[in-house]
């Protein structure tokens, strides 16, 4: 870019509203950290349409699901034929992309330094496993000045909090 007479700048940051300290810019160039660090392409173990389930079970599915990617924000792109789902770490710069695919159902393609989709599928893995238990099966605690989300005796079922 430099040869073609851009001087662009370098920021490790949230893109969303903008890098303020290059103001006024035109767009934002490049999302690196997908150069590196894609995943193949694989099916899904869950359709994302867990994600908009309208029952009781269905939204505590999309909690655990924001737990097991706490900074993740969902976009859907809309085309004529299909909806396209990103999950967006604006954190870390992870992202997942969820294609409909006829063969499987839904195709992920992951990127960055986290698998956004393989976390959620093993929170939904381990709460199916579980019986799908409640949100009053769940504990939240706080010690040492940490937080956390837990189901007594299920390990995959524990989830961090800042």
């Amino acid at each position: 870019m430099y040869g073609c007479g851009y001087h662009p700048d370098l920021a490790v940051a949230d893109g969303v509203y903008g890098y303020w300290p290059s103001a006024p810019f035109d767009r934002i160039v490049g999302h690196w950290a997908s150069v590196t660090h894609d995943a193949p392409p694989r099916p899904v173990r869950h359709s994302p349409h867990r994600l908009d389930e309208a029952t009781s079970e269905g939204l505590f599915g999309r909690f655990l699901a924001q737990l097991a990617a706490p900074d993740a924000q969902l976009v859907t792109e809309r085309t004529i034929d299909q909806d396209i789902l990103h999950m967006i770490d604006v954190n870390t710069g992870a992202a997942a992309t969820l294609i409909p695919d006829h063969a499987h159902g839904h195709t992920v393609r992951q990127a960055g330094p986290t698998r956004l989709w393989d976390a959620v599928e093993a929170a939904w893995d381990a709460w199916d496993l579980a019986g799908r238990p409640s949100p009053r099966a769940f504990q939240m605690r706080v010690h040492n000045g940490r937080q956390s989300i837990t189901r007594e005796g299920a390990n995959d079922l524990a989830f961090s909090l800042y």
